[in-house]
């Protein structure tokens, strides 16, 4: 059945039509989207012509102060999996979702932890924080702090 809209279209039918604007903006969009993996692969590259070991990769050559050593251990804690629990908890039930990384976050806890653990690390010439467990305690209890971990990542990203 023919229509008096578009193409032939019903006038009821949804269409979309594009203006010259909707071009550019998606252009655009388009950029963004390859330029910014293709930055991130070019930093990578540079990134890695510069480092000549482990240490260089993992611990920055041992160039780098606790803050920065804090900043990271959070970022990796807080990452991947607590931002996509997170959001999918402000989802269920709403923005208290967000306390949860927040106090991660803000606590003071981590500048005291942060700095001990960096200066037995670096003391002991361990490269992360599974090699400190292991040092001071004994090759299970890394094992059972990498699995409790994992374990917890799990549970939390489930929901």
């Amino acid at each position: 059945m023919k229509g008096n809209g578009p193409a032939g279209l019903p006038a009821t039918s949804t269409y979309c039509l594009t203006n010259g604007a909707d071009t550019v903006r998606d252009t655009i969009d388009l950029l963004f989207v390859l330029a910014y993996p293709a930055i991130l692969m070019a930093i990578g590259f540079v990134a890695t012509r510069r480092q000549k070991n482990l240490e260089d990769y993992l611990i920055g050559g041992r160039n780098v102060g606790w803050f920065v050593v804090m900043t990271s251990w959070l970022a990796s804690w807080v990452g991947g999996g607590s931002t996509l629990a997170t959001v999918n908890n402000a989802y269920n039930i709403g923005l208290s979702a967000f306390l949860y990384p927040l106090a991660i976050a803000v606590s003071p806890l981590w500048f005291h932890v942060s700095r001990h653990v960096f200066r037995v690390g670096d003391r002991l010439k361990q490269m992360a924080f599974p090699d400190v467990v292991e040092d001071r305690y004994d090759t299970r209890s890394r094992v059972v702090a990498a699995i409790t971990t994992f374990l917890a990542y799990i549970a939390y990203t489930t929901g």
